[in-house]
């Protein structure tokens, strides 16, 4: 018995006895699975895999862990939405640096105003996602040099911006709910026995939740997107 899903997925495929999806580091395909075989590709994961395993830990209390941790820890939490601001903060510092040398030298160099434009929205709104880009053949100083692609970026980030999760009149409502309930317990708190363990447990019980609304709110203004697949939907809309 395979002891993760990692192994049940490989000896699924070798038993399958196929390539079908087979990549190396650079993301080609490749012929043989051997120790040059660096992965195999999404389609070949939810054909041999099953498409739930994408987002799976090894065990059911490996995904139990997962999602208490999510819950239970503001710290983790946390962490993450920092990391996630912070790599925003990167992206939009490296893109005014590129743009103010781009402004210096533009006068001898092709235009790459709608380029570099996109690819500050790209990197920005698909931080949730691993994107890897190949460099093999010169593709990714074609996509960006040459003209006719231009039209891939625009794509690309006018999707990206479109399936952004804003914030919506429900959020709010949800917002102001959670609030409202937690100054109403406050409230009924002073009015009871301040001093008493009931009131204290209740004040503690309204109290340890509202780490989520900053949280929340945070996930909102830093980008998220609204759908699982937006991400490489707008990345392949780019391609028709």
């Amino acid at each position: 018995m395979a002891s993760s899903w990692l192994q049940s997925c490989l000896q699924l495929y070798q038993q399958g006895n196929t390539t079908f999806g087979l990549e190396n580091d650079h993301g080609e395909s490749v012929n043989v699975l051997d120790n040059n075989t660096w992965g195999i590709s999404r389609a070949a994961c939810y054909q041999y895999c099953g498409p739930d395993k994408l987002h799976q830990t090894s065990t059911w209390w490996d995904n139990f862990v997962s999602l208490a941790l999510a819950i239970g820890s503001p710290a983790l939490i946390t962490h993450s939405l920092t990391v996630t601001i912070l790599n925003r903060t990167w992206i939009r510092q490296q893109f005014h640096t590129i743009r103010r040398d781009y402004g210096r030298i533009r006068g001898s160099k092709p235009p790459l105003q709608e380029q570099i434009r996109g690819a500050h929205i790209v990197l920005q709104e698909a931080q949730q996602m691993p994107i890897r880009v190949s460099q093999t053949q010169g593709w990714l100083s074609n996509l960006i040099i040459l003209e006719e692609n231009i039209p891939w970026w625009n794509t690309a980030a006018k999707d990206l911006k479109n399936t952004r999760r804003g914030v919506t009149f429900s959020l709010i409502a949800q917002v102001v709910a959670a609030a409202l309930a937690w100054v109403f317990t406050l409230i009924i708190s002073f009015v009871g026995d301040l001093g008493s363990n009931v009131t204290g447990l209740q004040i503690a019980t309204g109290s340890v939740w509202l780490w989520m609304i900053p949280v929340i709110w945070g996930w909102i203004v830093v980008g998220t997107q609204e759908g699982p697949d937006s991400i490489g939907k707008a990345l392949n809309d780019g391609n028709k």
